[in-house]
């Protein structure tokens, strides 16, 4: 998945920026004189491409009906460098229109599905490609790095092998939260500047004890018969996120 690359440096994908550049070339040769020998070139493109054949004109034309969400080029009588501008931000809207369905199709990218871009003078807006506020506030490499690998969804898959059900706590501490849905309570953490760089320090410790120790590699059928052992009446559809019962005392001590 490539999309956070550019998401989260504020970048436009290699093809789209290409395409914003070769439309800009056009509107310079739209505006030649007709004895300009490049002028003539694109001419003469225009006319292979109204006979099937291919050349400058038709590869334009195909990179752009091409793209996830198509751009149509209009024909050449048409064109004017105001239009070409127009078709430049037509492409970007379609670059950016791209990294968004990338993003919110991937479950592994579940913590930058629609989120708001946090401004210094400004209210939050959504910003698909932006540099983000993490990657300047957090100057611990390795908090920054951590921190990172969780919203790109690179953690490592052991941590996500079981968790698909609902996790039940007595501790106060953790009850009073239980209301809140965890993943936006850490979203809201993360993309405030006051706590950024404190939710970055969070994320680098839990990763640290979760890399110390073993992994307990457990299938789907034995965990639901340890479960169903230790609880007998509840509900095998709630199975818990095993790697956090084995790490629990863990966390209360490290964290």
């Amino acid at each position: 998945m490539r999309a956070p690359l550019f998401t989260e440096l504020g970048l436009v994908p290699l093809r789209y920026r290409r395409l914003i550049l070769a439309l800009r070339y056009l509107g310079y040769l739209i505006n030649l004189a007709a004895t300009h020998y490049a002028k003539a070139a694109l001419e003469d493109s225009y006319q292979l491409y109204l006979k099937g054949c291919q050349g400058y004109w038709m590869d334009l034309v195909y990179a752009l009906q091409n793209l996830r969400f198509p751009v149509t080029l209009p024909a050449l009588p048409e064109l004017t460098p105001e239009k070409c501008t127009a078709l430049t931000k037509e492409v970007h809207i379609a670059a950016m229109r791209h990294l968004d369905a990338e993003v919110n199709s991937s479950t592994h990218l579940y913590m930058l599905h629609d989120r708001l871009e946090l401004l210094e003078d400004e209210p939050p807006k959504k910003m698909t490609a932006f540099l983000r506020h993490y990657l300047v506030l957090v100057v611990n490499a390795k908090h920054r790095k951590a921190l990172t690998r969780l919203l790109a969804g690179e953690e490592l898959l052991q941590y996500r092998n079981a968790y698909t059900t609902i996790m039940q706590t007595t501790d106060p501490r953790i009850a009073t939260v239980a209301p809140w849905n965890a993943t936006n309570v850490l979203r809201s953490l993360i993309f405030r500047r006051e706590t950024v760089c404190q939710s970055a320090k969070f994320v680098c410790k839990v990763f640290a004890i979760f890399d110390a120790v073993p992994m307990a590699n457990v299938s789907e059928p034995e965990i639901y018969h340890l479960l169903r052992g230790s609880y007998p009446n509840r509900n095998a559809i709630e199975i818990l996120d095993f790697r956090f019962r084995l790490d629990a005392q863990i966390f209360k001590g490290k964290l």
